[in-house]
């Protein structure tokens, strides 16, 4: 998720009509797109009027949509040398010191935009972020608790909420979370992408199918939500199904000339069709597998191989029919992705 920043500031009226002429200028352009243009001008108007606070600030914000996050940090801190309150400044200039790395940082400027306007529900979501990213997963969720006090129809607060909770394993927390931010926008991909994940951690299959395809259904080419969904579909025995799907995650993958991911798509296809041609049904379990840490669906076959339903590493299972033999699996998937792993003695 990306820290959200407050937009620049329009027209004041200044002492230096030719300042604020190019200032005008400078925000059109800015409106338009064209940032460097918008940053000529915003100099300019700083050149006539070297006091002039809110220049500072919307060359800073120019600066920074080019990427340019020690510019912008440096106009920041003239906007804030001329103008000590000035609240969506130090907001703006934590953004461009988390996406710098420095979240400690970020932290510090959000404190002081608190401090000035204690409502300030981006602050407080923007510190969420910056915290989540030190560790700082319970001061994550209190951030944005407060953003959501204050605005509860903030969607993304709901929406990083949930991967908060996802990740410290609080399955229906995270759940509910996304459910609340698809209520409120209803076209919420990610968020339905995320729940679909969430319930195949939980063993719902077809709540994961039903996430993924509404997914689908509002971005015709979201990859990942083909090719999680096939996922799905062989952990169910759907084979024809999730070949269709790893076909269309495949042919994404190579128009956005994303090659790791096309040719883990093309394996799980080409897979497949061998197990089917061969007459083994994919997915039918040995035996009935417990994950155990961490905690996991998966379907153990007959060759050993088994299926998992979210990424796994070194993770311990007993297998029925094996009572008192214990197996670690080999890396399964990265975040969000489910792929095949073998059972390791």
């Amino acid at each position: 998720a990306s820290n959200n920043q407050s937009s620049p500031v329009p027209l004041p009226s200044s002492p230096s009509q030719s300042a604020s002429d190019y200032f005008d200028s400078g925000l059109k352009k800015y409106d338009q797109g064209d940032f460097q243009g918008a940053i000529g001008d915003y100099s300019e108007a700083i050149r006539l009027n070297p006091g002039y606070a809110d220049a500072y600030y919307n060359r800073g914000i120019a600066k920074n949509d080019l990427n340019d996050y020690q510019g912008a940090i440096a106009d920041y801190n003239q906007a804030i040398g001329l103008k000590s309150d000035y609240t969506n400044a130090y907001l703006n200039r934590g953004n461009a010191k988390d996406s710098l790395g420095d979240s400690q940082g970020a932290i510090a400027d959000y404190n002081q935009a608190l401090g000035l306007k204690p409502d300030y529900a981006i602050a407080y979501y923007n510190r969420g972020i910056s915290n989540n990213k030190l560790g700082n997963r319970q001061n994550a969720i209190s951030d944005y608790n407060e953003a959501i006090r204050i605005d509860p129809n903030y969607t993304n607060a709901y929406y990083n909420r949930g991967i908060v909770k996802d990740e410290l394993k609080d399955y229906q927390g995270a759940i509910s979370d996304y459910s609340e931010a698809i209520r409120i926008d209803p076209n919420y991909t990610n968020a339905y992408y995320n729940r679909g994940i969430v319930k195949d951690t939980l063993g719902d299959s077809q709540g994961a199918i039903s996430d993924y395809t509404e997914t689908i259904r509002i971005d015709p080419e979201y990859a990942n939500a083909y090719y999680n969904r096939g996922n799905t579909y062989e952990l169910l025995n759907e084979n024809s199904k999730a070949i269709a799907d790893f076909k269309n995650a495949a042919l994404l993958y190579k128009k956005n000339e994303d090659t790791t991911w096309f040719n883990k798509a093309s394996q799980r296809i080409r897979t497949l069709e061998q197990n089917i041609s061969q007459g083994e049904q994919t997915g039918t379990s040995s035996g009935v597998a417990t994950i155990y840490d961490p905690p996991s669906n998966i379907r153990v076959r007959p060759n050993g191989r088994i299926l998992c339903s979210v990424p796994t590493k070194g993770a311990l299972i007993s297998i029925q029919g094996q009572e008192g033999k214990w197996y670690r699996t080999d890396h399964c998937g990265s975040p969000g992705f489910i792929h095949r792993s073998q059972v390791r003695f």
